[in-house]
């Protein structure tokens, strides 16, 4: 099965002050809906094209899953944006590529700071890759430079570490 969220960028994606969702996509009318977990099942997409939702649910997708099924954990997202668009209590999906599965996690806690250092220095040891790392503020940041290539990864404006709840 391929799941259209997969192909959808997110950078555009705004939470509004009444917690709905916009995604504005010049090439896609419907990118909105396709970027929510809920795309498949979802009423309102059936009836009309959707450019804001209060129903909408991110979906992060993984390219390794590992210690996704921990109670706790968090995953370190790069720059502001995600410390924007969600918040503590909210439900989200969580996807793995290497599996093909997903399942879901409610936010327990968001943390930004533009001091990658000190982000991963306070939050690399319960992130689920750095779990498993000896050294994890430094051995993740290598994994976030190798991911999001090193020249971005050093321009970008900080980290977000978001805790998630598995559900």
């Amino acid at each position: 099965m391929t799941h259209k969220f997969l192909a959808v960028k997110t950078n555009a994606l705004r939470r509004k002050t009444d917690f709905s969702y916009t995604l504005t996509v010049a090439k896609n009318e419907d990118a909105l809906c396709e970027a929510c977990a809920l795309y498949s099942d979802c009423p309102l997409r059936q009836s009309a094209l959707v450019k804001r939702c209060t129903e909408f649910m991110p979906v992060f997708v993984f390219a390794d899953g590992n210690n996704l099924d921990k109670a706790i954990f968090n995953t370190l997202r790069i720059g502001k944006s995600w410390s924007d668009r969600l918040s503590i209590g909210q439900t989200i999906a969580l996807y793995d590529k290497h599996t093909g599965t997903m399942s879901k996690a409610k936010v327990i806690n968001i943390d930004w700071d533009i001091d990658k250092d000190s982000m991963l220095a306070n939050h690399a040891a319960m992130n689920h890759l750095g779990m498993e790392l000896s050294n994890p503020a430094t051995e993740l940041e290598k994994i976030l430079q190798n991911n999001y290539g090193k020249g971005f990864y050093s321009k970008s404006k900080g980290l977000t570490a978001i805790y998630l709840s598995k559900i």
